[in-house]
């Protein structure tokens, strides 16, 4: 049984859009795979940064803690690494915990919220 032309493309629009999805799914476990395996290889428990401050456009200053109780700080640029000195550990403010990252999952939350106060605005300003 032949398709018409539409029937075809159709059907080809279909296989399209199959193998789509099916690279962006290989492409999302592969990256979690090389996520994981880099973590599991490349951790370093002598190494370790301990503070990052932006100095200017790819330009960071870092306090990078080596060993137990040396901790230097480094400049670090787009293509430099320099060491600018060394900092004993008691005139350090270390922080015991754990840094918060906001939960991204919480987006439609908080876009809802941007909505409802956007459409608020709007209804106050036409009155």
């Amino acid at each position: 049984m032949f398709l018409t032309s539409t029937g075809e493309n159709v059907v080809e629009f279909i296989v399209v859009l199959i193998i789509f999805v099916g690279v962006l799914i290989l492409t999302y476990y592969v990256t979690r795979f090389i996520a994981n395996y880099q973590k599991t290889h490349f951790y370093n428990k002598n190494i370790e940064i301990i503070e990052t401050a932006r100095v200017a456009n790819n330009k960071y200053i870092q306090v990078v803690r080596v060993g137990k109780d040396d901790y230097f700080v480094i400049g670090v640029g787009k293509d430099e690494v320099t060491s600018i000195g060394q900092v004993k550990g008691e005139n350090l403010e270390l922080s015991t915990e754990d840094v918060t990252v906001p939960d991204v999952t919480k987006f439609s939350k908080n876009f809802k919220g941007f909505l409802e106060s956007f459409r608020n605005e709007n209804s106050n300003s036409q009155k």
